[in-house]
């Protein structure tokens, strides 16, 4: 087995959106930066989210069984930043630009994309909780870029030209 240090400097090499995800439950709304969240089906539409097991996130995902997402834009730095770390404006949203999504959860605005979902299933894995959620609701702007975060930093997206194949009509 590898050690921390190696296993952490090797996933630092894999690029991915940036997703805040939030939780309330008896009026508590909280919310954390995520870059650990991922499709995982189609049929249903089901998603993953790691989240620090014990961490405020975590006992309030459990508890609410409702989760927003909120996909990040390359504008949204500040956003990702302050749902990182803990800090006192962690819990402050009254600042933001947010709504509501049918069933209650708050997301962001002005993001690549956002979503709603509920938690079908949980596991235990090493010191992270494994959350399954089932979209129910999500919205998509694709004019905006989404916000990237790569070793450590963030990162915009360019978008190279449409390879012949991608422009024949997609991949096979």
């Amino acid at each position: 087995m590898i050690n921390n240090e190696l296993f952490c400097q090797t996933m630092r090499q894999l690029a991915s959106g940036v997703a805040v995800i939030t939780a309330e439950s008896d009026g508590q709304l909280h919310a954390m930066t995520a870059t650990s969240f991922t499709s995982v089906s189609a049929e249903p539409p089901l998603a993953l989210v790691c989240v620090k097991r014990g961490s405020n996130t975590d006992q309030l995902v459990a508890k609410a069984g409702r989760i927003g997402i909120s996909l990040l834009c390359e504008s949204q730095r500040k956003i990702s930043n302050r749902y990182a770390w803990k800090n006192p404006d962690r819990d402050r949203f009254d600042d933001l630009d947010t709504r509501r999504c049918p069933g209650g959860a708050l997301v962001f605005n002005n993001c690549a994309a956002v979503m709603e979902a509920v938690v079908t299933e949980s596991y235990e894995a090493g010191d992270h909780t494994l959350y399954i959620v089932q979209i129910d609701y999500a919205s998509v702007d694709e004019e905006i870029r989404p916000l990237l975060y790569w070793k450590g930093n963030y990162a915009g997206l360019e978008m190279p030209e449409a390879s012949p194949r991608m422009a024949a009509g997609g991949a096979s």
